[in-house]
């Protein structure tokens, strides 16, 4: 097998993982899934936290250095307007208060712009483990692996945000099989432009990126953890994100 294909196969990998984690919700009970919200957003919280801090900001500092540490700011802002923008459409429910009705549609809302935010990661994702497969396969794998984790975990939070909505299977399955490709396409994206990628197109990629993760923790994630109702769940779903990234970092 040749080196570009290891790269492709490793992404598809990653895919597979994203499936696993979304197969995991069939396993839960409906009087437990009831329960999950508190501890999901927990999750999410450390999640994309700890994501922001462990590898996005060191990799733009690697790619841009510090004399292009601008862009950083200029494309963070573009990145939080993009999905503020994408919000002002998608979202009709309030945060503040819910009604019964409206709760399943704001948790709709948020997988919807998690799920946005999570294929732009994996295309990056997913072009770095195809230029790694072409460099040194074993920092490939390594890098698999790590991904693997994290997208196995945001499948099981993703299907169980967007399957709120259960009469509209097909979009929610849709927007799923979009998700688990999504690495995969970035690999096939970096085998057409080739594996000697601009630096400062990723550096501003992954500014976008952390633009787009600081607009779902400022503007929901943190209001659902200050008026969460299970606060012991709260806690085990942070303490178990950070954890879980944590072990991903180690590999």
């Amino acid at each position: 097998m040749s080196k570009s294909m290891c790269g492709i196969v490793l992404t598809g990998v990653i895919g597979l993982f994203s499936l696993i984690g979304i197969m995991c919700n069939g396993f839960l009970e409906n009087r437990y899934k009831k329960k999950l919200s508190d501890f999901i957003f927990g999750m999410v919280f450390s999640i994309l936290t700890m994501i922001i801090l462990i590898y996005l900001i060191p990799a733009v500092y690697n790619y841009l250095g510090f004399k292009k540490l601008h862009y950083l700011f200029i494309f963070f802002c573009l990145g939080y307007i993009m999905l503020k923008i994408i919000s002002s459409y998608t979202n009709n429910t309030s945060s503040d208060k819910l009604s019964k009705k409206e709760l399943p549609l704001n948790y709709v809302y948020l997988g919807n712009i998690l799920l946005i935010s999570f294929i732009f990661y994996n295309i990056i994702r997913g072009t770095e483990v195809y230029v790694s497969a072409n460099n040194i396969i074993k920092e490939a794998i390594e890098a698999t692996i790590s991904i693997s984790i994290i997208n196995c975990t945001m499948g099981f939070i993703l299907f169980y945000l967007i399957n709120q909505q259960k009469s509209v299977k097909i979009m929610t399955g849709l927007k799923l099989f979009i998700y688990i490709l999504t690495p995969l396409i970035g690999s096939i994206i970096m085998s057409f432009i080739g594996i000697y990628s601009n630096a400062l197109y990723l550096g501003c990629s992954i500014s976008i990126l952390i633009g787009m993760f600081a607009f779902i923790l400022v503007n929901e994630i943190i209001l659902k953890l200050t008026s969460c109702k299970n606060r012991k769940n709260t806690i085990i779903g942070i303490v178990l994100g950070t954890i879980i990234i944590t072990i991903s970092c180690l590999i």
